[in-house]
């Protein structure tokens, strides 16, 4: 397993959110996707965010704020979620360029 995956599940069992945070970031810099995953998947659980979706689209998306996706969105057609939760039980789905996380409100830390 990579090194910064450890030392991040070492800092959250220590209660070190920052620093698990700043370990996975850097496990995504890592060649394997299998680590990449789990990174994304960690960060995800410890970095909850709001999402916006378009109204105006066929593919129902919803977005991390700073995807590029907003670039060609019209301001008219966002629609803000407090979270991922949010957004699929209005159906969106995730967008597959940013990957918004999905931790459920009750789950944070």
């Amino acid at each position: 397993m990579n090194e910064h995956i450890k030392l991040g599940n070492e800092a959250i069992r220590r209660g070190d959110s920052d620093t698990a945070i700043k370990e996975f970031y850097e496990a995504l810099n890592d060649p394997s996707t299998l680590t990449q995953r789990i990174a994304r998947n960690r960060l995800m659980e410890l970095c909850p965010e709001t999402v916006y979706a378009s109204t105006h689209s066929y593919q129902a998306l919803y977005h991390r704020p700073n995807c590029s996706a907003k670039n060609v969105i019209q301001a008219r057609h966002i629609k803000w979620y407090k979270d991922w939760n949010e957004a699929e039980a209005n159906g969106h789905v995730p967008c597959q360029t940013c990957r918004p996380s999905r931790i459920k409100p009750s789950q944070r830390g």
